[in-house]
């Protein structure tokens, strides 16, 4: 008797054991992912979790300015436009004006990226960095001067717990318009342009090959602009009022991710061909407030993430002065690695609303017409020309020269000389 109620406690015992382990599985299937790193296990976050950012925002106030009370806007720049998170004041005094906020945001794992380390590509984690928009705003109303200053980053609650936020504020007073020509707070519109250039080579045959590799989840920082209105009229939506237009500015960058890994070759030559980045995703979009002291109305226009970012291939002509990068000499094989991190790579957007915007006064309709070059800031991922063997080569070349065309990181032409 002794012995089987021994049995049945151990069966008992082990079946609250095995749910237990059961329900701490579910657990971690659900909110974990294990992968691999660099030869070790690592356990991370798959399901978002929010965490908490610290904005230490303070104020550069020019010295001979006076200091009136301002309005500090903390906000996310998304797909449907901006989202006003936080709205604080504070009085700037002799020290400047110095505020802290505290924003809770999603932590959301999006997968494994790579990334150079001396000759080595190495595995990363990589989470979700969004573009957060911060500005400060006040008018000085004896003298009529709007003070204002912004900051735009990408920002992510799993590597920034306290971000230290610098606005460089001055004074405005610039080209005068109407209400009717302002737009309304509170508007969006989405257009799509192909990005700039990544990456491009020209190379001959005789056994020269060209690889290109940008990893799954690189990052990419794309400059924002806005464009500032504001009036401190009474009645700022009369259609007569004046308001002020202070014109396109560039303002931070907000990020965007590939979402395939690209790799390409070795392939030999002859080919000439360029990779570039496919239907960029831009929204421009409208905050501020109407009424009050100042009345202001701030147009962004921003680059954001939409799970679709790829590369395109295209026939490319290199074009542009030429800097000899590289070259091999006879029997000598070689190649000729280029990493493409914090590479700079300009691109000229343009869009002009449509549908138009609703205005401030009521009844009217505005297009805001935008036009500048973007810089998109290239993180990872690189390119490779090579020779393995120069036993195909003519005897009359002796030299194989690779150039940078236009200065620029990653893109080269590659030819034989005697």
């Amino acid at each position: 008797m002794r012995k089987s109620r021994a049995l049945v406690a151990v069966l008992i015992v082990f079946v609250l054991l095995a749910l237990a382990f059961s329900m701490v599985l579910r657990r971690a299937e659900g909110g974990m992912v294990t992968v691999e790193i660099g030869g070790r296990l690592y356990a991370l976050n798959a399901r978002p979790m929010k965490g908490m950012v610290t904005f230490n925002i303070r104020l550069l106030i020019p010295e001979e300015s006076y200091r009136p009370r301002f309005q500090v806007v903390v906000a996310n720049l998304t797909s449907e436009g901006i989202e006003i998170l936080r709205t604080v004041y504070v009085e700037a005094d002799e020290r400047d004006g110095l505020v802290t906020v505290s924003i809770e945001m999603w932590m959301e794992f999006m997968g494994l990226s790579k990334r150079v380390e001396g000759d080595r590509l190495v595995e990363f984690p990589v989470y979700r960095r969004y573009g957060t928009f911060i500005y400060a705003i006040a008018l000085d109303e004896e003298t009529g001067t709007l003070f204002y200053g912004s900051w735009t980053a990408g920002v992510s609650p799993y590597y920034n717990r306290t971000v230290d936020v610098a606005l460089r504020v001055r004074s405005y007073h610039s080209t005068t318009v109407t209400a009717k020509e302002v737009p309304d707070v509170g508007q969006s519109r989405t257009f799509e342009r192909t990005g700039p250039l990544i990456c491009a080579a020209k190379i001959p045959g005789y056994g020269v090959w060209r690889e290109v590799y940008i990893p799954d989840q690189m990052r990419i920082d794309i400059d924002s602009y806005e464009r500032l209105y504001w009036s401190d009229e009474s009645d700022p939506t009369n259609p007569d009022a004046m308001w002020y237009d202070e014109g396109w500015e560039k303002s931070g960058t907000t990020p965007i991710y590939m979402d395939c890994e690209t790799k390409i070759g070795p392939t030999p030559g002859p080919l000439s061909n360029k990779q570039f980045l496919m239907r960029v995703k831009y929204i421009e979009a409208t905050t501020g407030s109407i009424g009050g002291a100042v009345s202001h109305v701030i147009v962004k226009v921003y680059a954001v993430d939409d799970n679709a970012n790829g590369i395109g291939t295209d026939p490319w002509s290199p074009s542009g002065s030429r800097a000899l990068y590289e070259s091999f000499d006879r029997p000598d094989p070689g190649q000729l690695t280029e990493y493409l991190g914090y590479a700079p790579r300009p691109g000229y957007v343009s869009y002009t609303t449509s549908p138009k915007f609703a205005a401030t006064a009521d009844g009217y309709e505005i297009a805001v017409s935008f036009s500048g070059t973007v810089t998109y800031k290239v993180t990872s991922g690189y390119i490779r020309i090579g020779l393995d063997s120069w036993d195909d080569v003519p005897s009359d070349y002796n030299e194989l020269r690779i150039y940078r065309v236009g200065s620029k990181k990653g893109v080269n032409e590659a030819e034989f000389a005697p």
